[in-house]
Formats: C-alpha cells, sequence, structure tokens
C-alpha cells in the first residue's frame, strides 16, 4: 500500500524540526509502516533541505514542493501557483499512491485537484475547525466565508472526512450539506508508558503551547503575581516577548522556550499539575500528553476539554472568568491522595482512548476500506 499525505499547506519537514515536532509527527507514519509494510510519501513546503530529515526513515519519504517550483515571497501567488502542484505529482513526478491523505484542511485544495486528476480516494483529516477557529480568532469576514467553502468542498470531494472531537462533528453535521457517512470521529493520539509512573514530582505549575492570544498566559501573569506558585512555561509564538516583557517583574514564572516532543513528554513526568486556560481548543494534544503522563490537568470549562477531561475524576474543569485559579491549585496540592487518584484515572483514559497503539488499527482499517471501496 502506498500512500501520499499531504503536510497543513506552507509546513516543511524543516519546520516540524525547528518547532521541535518532528519526531511527533512523524511517529505514526513511521509505526504504520513498520507494522503493516505501508510506504508514506509526504508532500512537503520544503526545499531540498527536508530529505535530510527522513534518512531515518525507510518507509517515508518527501516531495519537497520547492525542489520543484521557485517560491516567490508572496503568500497569494504562492497560493495561485500551488494548483500546479497535483499536475506535477501527477505528471511529471509520476508517482504511483493508492490513497491521498490531507495533514490538516488547511491546503485541501491541492490534494482534491490531484484526487480528480489520478481517481484515487481522499482522506481529509482536520485537527481542529478551522472556520470555528477564524471566528474566534476575528478573522476578516472573507477569510471565514473562504474557510467555510473549504470546509464545504472538502467534504463534498473527500472520501472520508475525520475530526478530532465530537463537538467538531456535530457542528460540521449541522452546519454542511454531504453524505453523512463520510464523517467519522477519530481523536488526536498520544504516546503512553506501558506502565503508571509513581514517581516524585514537582509542585510548579507547567503549562506547554504556543504563546499566542488564544491560550491566555497574560491572564495566568496576572493570577500568578502576588501568589507563591511557580508557573514553568513551555513554548514559543507571536507573543513570546510581550508576555515577558508583561512577566518581568513576576518572579514565580519562568519561560522554558521550545524543547523537542521527546524531551517534552519526559518533562510532562515531572510536573503534578498541568494547566490549561485557552479560551477554545480542537482535541488538545498537550493536555492528551499531560493526562498520558500522569498530570492533573486544570482546564478551562470549554466544549472540547469536556470531552477531555471529567471533572473531579481524572482532571479539574474551571470557569475561568468565574473560579478561584490560585485556590483550586493550592487545594489540590495540599490533598496528595486526590490528586494521586486523579492522575491515575487521566492515565487509564488515555491509555484506553488515545493510546498510539490502539490509534494504528484504526488508522489502517480506514485506508483498507477507503482503498477496497
Amino acid at each position: 500500500m502506498n500512500v501520499l499525505i499531504f503536510l497543513t499547506y506552507g509546513i516543511s519537514l524543516k519546520n516540524w524540526h525547528e518547532s521541535g515536532l518532528l519526531s511527533r509527527e512523524l511517529e505514526l507514519y513511521n509505526e504504520m509502516s513498520k507494522k503493516y509494510n505501508i510506504e508514506f510519501t509526504l508532500v512537503s513546503y520544503g526545499d531540498i533541505q527536508d530529505r535530510e530529515f527522513l534518512t531515518e526513515f525507510d518507509g517515508i519519504n518527501v516531495i519537497p514542493v520547492y525542489e520543484y517550483l521557485k517560491k516567490r515571497n508572496l503568500k497569494y501567488i504562492d497560493i495561485l501557483k500551488s494548483t500546479y502542484i497535483p499536475f506535477l505529482i501527477k505528471f511529471k513526478i509520476k508517482l504511483k499512491f493508492d490513497l491521498i491523505k490531507t495533514n490538516q484542511l488547511w491546503g485541501a485544495w491541492i490534494a482534491i485537484a490531484l484526487k480528480l486528476i489520478s481517481f484515487k480516494p481522499l482522506f481529509i483529516r482536520t485537527g481542529y475547525d478551522i472556520y470555528k477557529f477564524s471566528v474566534n480568532e476575528r478573522k476578516p469576514i472573507y477569510k471565514r466565508y473562504f474557510y467555510y467553502l473549504l470546509t464545504q468542498v472538502g467534504l463534498i470531494f473527500c472520501n472520508l472526512y475525520s475530526v478530532t472531537s465530537k463537538n467538531d462533528f456535530d457542528f460540521i453535521k449541522k452546519h454542511y450539506l454531504f453524505r453523512k457517512s463520510k464523517l467519522a470521529l477519530r481523536p488526536n493520539w498520544v504516546k503512553v508508558d506501558e506502565q503508571f509512573s509513581e514517581k516524585a514530582r514537582k509542585n510548579n505549575i507547567l503549562m506547554v503551547g504556543r504563546l499566542e492570544k488564544q491560550k491566555n498566559i497574560d491572564f495566568v501573569i496576572e493570577k500568578v503575581r502576588n501568589s507563591d506558585l511557580f508557573i514553568d512555561i513551555y513554548g514559543e509564538g507571536s507573543l513570546s516577548e510581550q508576555l515577558k516583557k508583561e512577566a518581568f517583574d513576576v518572579k514565580n514564572i519562568s519561560f522554558m522556550g521550545r524543547v523537542d516532543n521527546s524531551e517534552l513528554l519526559e518533562t510532562y513526568k515531572q510536573y503534578k499539575i498541568y494547566l490549561s486556560v485557552s479560551d477554545y481548543e480542537g482535541n488538545s494534544k498537550t493536555i492528551l500528553e499531560a493526562m498520558a503522563a500522569g498530570c492533573v490537568v486544570i482546564a478551562n470549562n470549554i466544549p472540547n476539554n469536556i470531552e477531555i477531561i471529567d471533572n473531579n475524576i481524572n482532571g479539574i474543569l474551571f470557569e475561568k472568568e468565574k473560579d478561584n485559579l490560585i485556590e483550586i491549585i493550592k487545594n489540590l496540592l495540599s490533598k496528595p491522595e486526590q490528586c494521586h487518584n486523579i492522575s491515575l484515572n487521566a492515565f487509564r483514559k488515555i491509555e484506553r482512548n488515545n493510546s498510539l497503539k490502539n490509534f494504528l488499527d484504526k488508522e489502517y482499517n480506514d485506508y483498507s476500506n477507503l482503498i477496497n471501496y
């Protein structure tokens, strides 16, 4: 079986490497290649340098788009030129493949065009609803309309369209026209250790994620400013410098920067409590990873988090605008037995519902069903 994977438009293997996500993003394809003898070819938006990142992966190849096309500094010119990519793959490179899959919806127009000229099945995978995010981020109306239209076109032309949360599943069923059997719920996977970790952990609070407005780091800065709690924040983003300036006089907040995901997975295990105060999320991989590592997750009470966390059983949900966050954290730290029970329950839930081991078979079945349809 040969599967062609389109990375999110504009993303290269070099981007994944620099953001510390390369090992995590390739893990699924590497394991599927070994277990099911599948040959994967990634279409990346990088240059020939991208080939250097796959030397350790026998069953994964890459087509770096800008090895064949000249990259412009004008974003919209590059988007227009992207319409040539399907013809490049089909007629110039003459790649043989059985299935087309996208890593996200953004860029799906390329995969749709390739499906139409190759007559191969198309699997559109989404990690979050791009249209809903654009509304939450107050993007210009024309961008919201484009994302809505892209979703609708994707649903019409794909053979399978997967989402990671029931909230997104229900939203799409309600607001788009398509054959409902195409839609599938496939929560994110994470790596889970074979045994629950019982080792001692720091009382410092852990946060992980892009430093963007969505994550509400400024809210946390103000909440802990005059407390005796210590917060360690991993990640970078467009607000990195601004947030560091806001927190320059807050001695109990540490910005740890960006680390490779393999290192981050070990970092989770050093902390008792993981905190997420985002206003909106998809099926949050950082929350899943924290729970898999046995952290007690305290998360904002938003729809997609409710799907992951059973309040006071395998995590804590709180109302960002109402509840006293500092009091919640201190109360938990004073109750080690409750922390242990929540931690163990969190590990067991992710092991049962989100482990890579279980995900592999579901993913392979999706591929097989599409190819043999």
